[in-house]
C-alpha cells in the first residue's frame, strides 16, 4: 500500500488536474496522457485524512522516530518531547478520524477539515519559527508537506462545500 502523501504527490506531478466532481467534463475517463484526471474529492479527502489517523499513530506509538526527522534525534529522545509528541498525535488521529466519520454528510465534516487545516497552518508556522533550530532537511519536509496539507484542505473545504 502506497503512502497517502506519496499517493497525492504522484498525481500532481503528473500533471493531472484535480477537480471537483460536478466540473469534470461528461466522457472524460483519464485515459490517455495530458487528459483531466478527476479524483472525487470525497475521495481525495479519504486519503488526506487517512494519512493523518496513519501519522497521528505513529506519533502515538513511536514519538522519538516520528519526530527525530523533524526535530533532530537528540530532542526526539527526550521525555518532554516524547509527552506532546504523543498529546499531538492523539489530536492528528482523532481529527482524521473524526473527518472519515462524517464525510459522508459534507456539512458535518466541515469542522473537523478546519481543524486539521488550522493544525496543520500551525505545524507549519511552528515549523518555520523555530526552522534555525531544527534540521535543515525535517524543517523543509515538514514545511512543504504542511503548506501542502493547508492548500489541499482549503480546496477540499471549498470542493466539498
Amino acid at each position: 500500500m502506497r503512502h497517502p502523501c506519496r499517493a497525492l504527490a504522484q498525481v500532481a506531478s503528473s500533471g493531472a488536474k484535480l477537480v471537483a466532481p460536478a466540473d469534470v467534463p461528461a466522457g472524460a475517463t483519464g485515459a490517455g496522457r495530458g487528459s483531466v484526471h478527476a479524483m472525487d474529492a470525497r475521495r481525495i479527502a479519504t486519503v488526506h485524512a487517512g494519512g493523518r489517523v496513519v501519522v497521528g499513530a505513529a506519533l502515538t506509538v513511536a514519538p522519538r522516530a516520528a519526530t527525530a526527522g523533524w526535530i533532530g534525534g537528540k530532542d526526539a529522545e527526550r521525555a518532554p518531547v516524547t509527552v506532546v509528541a504523543r498529546a499531538l498525535g492523539v489530536r492528528d488521529a482523532v481529527m482524521g478520524l473524526g473527518v472519515l466519520r462524517t464525510l459522508g454528510d459534507a456539512e458535518a465534516a466541515k469542522p473537523w477539515m478546519a481543524a486539521c487545516l488550522v493544525a496543520d497552518a500551525v505545524d507549519l508556522g511552528a515549523t518555520l519559527m523555530a526552522r534555525d533550530q531544527l534540521p535543515r532537511q525535517g524543517a523543509v519536509a515538514v514545511s512543504l508537506v504542511a503548506a501542502g496539507s493547508v492548500l489541499l484542505g482549503g480546496w477540499l473545504l471549498s470542493a466539498l462545500g
